[in-house]
């Protein structure tokens, strides 16, 4: 038994045409969405990161300021001596040629 032959006509080429450049804008459409989506996402992560990170580098900042603060009322003497000593190398370095 021969099949009969069957050409698709040039509507119907046209038509499936259509259907897939619709196709193709809508799933274009949903990759921007979901790369959108994806990029948003990783930049909230990215911020609460470096927030954490500037807020326990505020806390260690604090404590080393606590401390330094501690030093000088327990060693007055000391820790002048130490600021005049970092004064004057500063100061030579500064001015060294």
């Amino acid at each position: 038994m021969a099949r009969a032959a069957t050409t698709p006509k040039t509507e119907d080429i046209v038509e499936q045409l259509e259907t897939l450049r619709a196709d193709v804008a809508e799933l274009t459409q949903i990759v921007s969405q979901v790369a959108t989506a994806k990029a948003e996402s990783a930049a909230a992560s990215v911020k609460e990161r470096v927030d954490e990170q500037v807020h326990s580098i505020s806390d260690t900042a604090s404590q080393f300021s606590a401390l330094a603060e501690e030093s000088v009322r327990r060693q007055p003497v000391a820790a002048t001596a130490v600021a005049a000593g970092l004064g004057f190398l500063i100061g030579y370095l500064a001015n060294r040629k």
